[in-house]
Formats: C-alpha cells, structure tokens, sequence
C-alpha cells in the first residue's frame, strides 16, 4: 500500500480535513503520515500560536474519525525526533508522495524545514489549496515547485494561467462509516425544501424572502434563521452535525447557496443527502451535476420558487424520484472524499 507524507498546520481547514480523511478512507490510516502532527486528526481537541493567531483552538470536526497515530504516540511526541523520521523517511524512500495541505504560513513553514530532502527524493508532489479565492498562490508555488497543484476554487469561466499542472478540487461529501449508514438510512421526508443556511452572503436572504413567501411550499430550516421565515412550517433544532444531515435527509429538495467562495461544504451534503438545488456559480467542477438530470439549478430566488413548484409538482413525482437518486449516486460515485483522494492519486501517478 502507498504510503504518503502530509504536511500540515495547526488550524481548522476543511479541505485539508476532506483530503486527509479520504487519504486515509483509500489507503488506510496507518499509511497516512501527518507533520507536524495535527491533533485535531486523531480525535483530540488543541491549541495553537501563529505570527497573526496568539491562542487559537482545533476540535475535530463533528463526523472525524479519531484516526490513530501513524506514526506512533511515542514517536509524535517528540518535535525534533519527528523531523529525523521525516528526513529519514525520505532519505531511504519510504514514502511514496507528498502533500502539503495548504499554503498557510505554518504549513509552508513545515515544509520549508523538510523540502530538499522532498526534492531529494524524488516523489511527486502535491500541493492543495482550499482557500474561498480563486487567484493562485505564486510565489508559494514558485517556492515548492509541486508535480501537482489541487485547487478548491477554479473559476470555469474566466481559468487563470499557472505554470503548474492544476486540477480543479472543490470539497466534498465526507464519507465515514456513520455518514454513509445515515444516509442510506430509509427516513420519511416532511417537508418539500430546506435552505440551512448562515449569514456569509446577503443573496442567501434574498432566497429566503422568495422561500418563505412561497406558502404553497413547505419549508424547513434550521433554528437560526427562526426570525427570517415566520411562515415556514418545520423549524429543526440542529443541535449538531447529525441532526444538520438528518434534516436534509427528511426535505425532499435541499437547497444550497455560496458564501464567501462559489464552493460550500453544504453543496455537497445536500446532493448527498436529498435532491440538491443550487444557485449558478463560477466554479470548474470535474463529474458536476445537470440541470434537470440530477440536480436543480436557478438563476434567481423566483426562479428557485417556480421550478420547485415543478420538480415537487404531482405529475412528475417519477422524475423526481429519478433526480433525487441520480443526484445521490453521483455523489457517492464522484464526489465523497474517497473519490476525490483516489482521482488526486491517480493524476499524480500513484497506485494504492
């Protein structure tokens, strides 16, 4: 099995959390090397310092396994024992690629302390970003020089040059033993649309407004925005990730709009978890969704209105239950985090 070395920082990063997590899905935790060591990974709460952070904290993220320890906790223990078995690792081909998991400063610090001997050794790597923009982080780039560069934000119609290959890499639905047996858990739905949403972009209010005045539709939502939809007639009491999830699972479309990037986390969970309805955004997704195939798209809130009007409508309850299933599928088939660390390994050239 391959093994791969990721560097990492200390903060809370949920595209480095995705491409850890579907590492270890493919090739197994005890094949997935962390370095530094990042806590948050292996089930424990921690805290961190940087230049610009004096005390920041990390908790694992609620559907996180507490994968061990691959190296091992005696060695993880110690900092500059750890960087020897980097360097040796490296030195005597024990690893056969590396990721740097972002380019934030503590992460570029890390590698910057283990990087000829990655050069030294010859295998490919692979760089991840998974920040909200969609400029490219040159001089960074220049500094690693990666086989490979995964970026989370591409833009599909205005791609900006760079002199790395690049592969668009938005996040995905993340796939552990519990996520998987939850929603594929048979839950009855009681309401035609859910819109969870926080308040990162005003347009996300403007669906809301079209949503709760729409009182033909039935409308669920989470209990922050209890003040915004007075009609809706569901209000979930989403005391953590799981009932988050559940509730998707019990709308019969979910509704999902960007915020500060074009990609969003809850994307991808609601094409996991329900019929996905998306606002339009600039964003080069590999195996995306089709409109009227296997998911709904719109334009405008009024436009969301009248085409759930549609989907949800009696006479074409078959094709709903066609969409609604074939957007699930495609998620399972292409867009967990096992897929996306499979499709990575394969651009870089290495086999499982």
């Amino acid at each position: 099995m391959a093994r791969v070395l990721v560097i990492n920082h200390p903060e809370s990063d949920y595209g480095a959390t995705f491409l850890y997590n579907g590492l270890c899905r493919v090739l197994g935790a005890e094949n997935v090397y962390d370095y530094p060591i990042k806590y948050s990974y292996h089930g424990v709460n921690h805290e961190y310092s940087t230049p610009s952070i004096a005390r920041g904290f990390t908790s694992p993220l609620p559907w996180m396994p507490a994968y061990p320890i691959a190296w091992g906790e005696e060695a993880a223990s110690d900092g500059v024992a750890l960087m020897e078995a980097v360097r040796r690792g490296l030195r005597d081909g024990f690893f056969d690629l590396v990721v740097v998991e972002s380019m934030r400063p503590m992460a570029m610090s890390a590698a910057r302390g283990v990087w000829d001997w990655v050069k030294r050794s010859g295998v490919p790597r692979v760089v991840h970003e998974g920040e909200d923009f969609q400029q490219f982080c040159v001089a960074q780039l220049k500094e690693l020089e990666p086989t490979l560069h995964l970026k989370r934000e591409v833009s599909r119609r205005r791609p900006q040059s760079c002199d790395w290959p690049v592969v668009p890499f938005p996040f995905s639905f993340p796939d552990t033993d519990r996520t998987l047996a939850e929603i594929t858990t048979q839950v009855a739905q009681d309401v035609d649309v859910s819109f969870m949403c926080g308040g990162t972009w005003d347009y996300r209010f403007d669906v809301l407004r079209a949503l709760d005045e729409a009182v033909d539709l039935s409308v669920g939502l989470g209990t922050s925005q209890r003040e915004r939809l007075p009609n809706s007639v569901r209000v979930y009491d989403l005391k953590d990730w799981w009932t988050y999830l559940d509730a998707m699972q019990r709308s019969s479309v979910a509704v999902s709009v960007r915020g500060f990037g074009h990609d969003t986390c809850r994307y991808w969970e609601a094409a996991a978890a329900s019929l996905l309805a998306h606002d339009r955004i600039d964003l080069d997704i590999p195996n995306d969704y089709e409109p009227n195939v296997d998911c709904v798209q719109f334009d405008g809130p009024q436009e969301l209105v009248e085409k759930l009007r549609h989907v949800l409508s009696p006479g074409v309850r078959d094709q709903y239950e066609v969409m609604r299933e074939a957007c699930r599928a495609k998620t399972m088939r292409y867009h967990t985090n096992s897929a996306r660390a499979r499709m990575m390994l394969e651009r870089a050239g290495v086999h499982p």
